[in-house]
């Protein structure tokens, strides 16, 4: 998880500098094939949901779906059943999160950016070239007891926190021509407050809505900024809140808030 963050922060150029652009791609590339990414593709599918967080018009770059409360009663019954089997724990942490990473992002698509296809092909050779020379070593079968239980287990507490991170009460979320940046940083965004071991192994990625506030602001520097700027402190979201966070459906633009499933 610690070193998905380090890729992370290597791809928005933040983690030596966002003048050492070389030695982020580097990193990035190297801590991308251990995590399972191509760095590149990642990069820039991940620039597009910090450029529309918040925004209803432009759902669907890099976020969770989620319907509002008046296309929930305007969709029919197999795109409710499509939309609650999505947002099914089961399927949103586990299923749909092994699946998103280990296949989706393996395989380029057509009209794909040439250096985005490049950067998925590489990453693929590189992760063959991994597995087949562990497996020579120590046989398939423990290559896969080992390897398949780490990544299933960090994607599905990598998923789960980029859900909490923009699924919480209260969210801010605004159409195009009401969309504000600062509101969608600091309203939209969560501070997931953790204990000090658990921010650590997860890069300080709680303090997320510094994080869009700033995304060159590396993960390191994260807890003194806000100690440094207090003004910058919002409503925290602790472990005990996990219950209520996993009730959230749907969203009401008319009340500004998330409902669940209409009775």
């Amino acid at each position: 998880m610690r070193t998905f963050i380090i890729f992370h922060d290597c791809g928005h150029q933040s983690f030596f500098g966002s003048k050492n652009k070389q030695a982020n791609d580097i990193l990035g590339v190297i801590t991308g094939i251990l995590t399972f990414t191509p760095h590149h593709f990642w990069r820039r599918a991940h620039a597009k949901h910090h450029a529309t967080v918040a925004k209803l018009d432009q759902r669907g770059k890099g976020d969770v779906w989620m319907m509002t409360i008046d296309e929930w009663h305007a969709a029919n019954r197999w795109k409710k059943l499509a939309y609650r089997v999505y947002r099914n724990p089961l399927t949103l942490f586990m299923i749909g999160a092994w699946i998103n990473m280990l296949v989706a992002q393996k395989f380029p698509f057509p009209g794909m950016d040439p250096q985005d296809k490049k950067s998925i092909l590489l990453t693929d050779l590189a992760l063959v070239e991994i597995v087949v020379s562990i497996s020579l070593l120590i046989g398939w079968q423990a290559y896969l007891l080992i390897q398949l239980p780490v990544i299933m287990i960090t994607l599905s507490i990598g998923v789960w926190l980029f859900y909490i991170q923009h699924q919480l009460p209260g969210a801010y979320w605004a159409r195009d021509g009401e969309w504000d940046y600062l509101a969608a940083c600091m309203q939209g965004s969560s501070y997931y407050q953790l204990p000090g071991v658990l921010r650590f192994f997860t890069g300080n990625i709680g303090f997320h809505h510094l994080h869009h506030l700033s995304h060159l602001v590396p993960n390191y520097r994260l807890p003194t900024l806000l100690k440094e700027h207090p003004e910058l402190a919002v409503k925290p979201i602790t472990l005990l809140d996990t219950r209520e966070l996993l009730e959230i459906r749907l969203y009401d633009e008319a009340q500004a808030m998330y409902v669940g499933y209409p009775a």
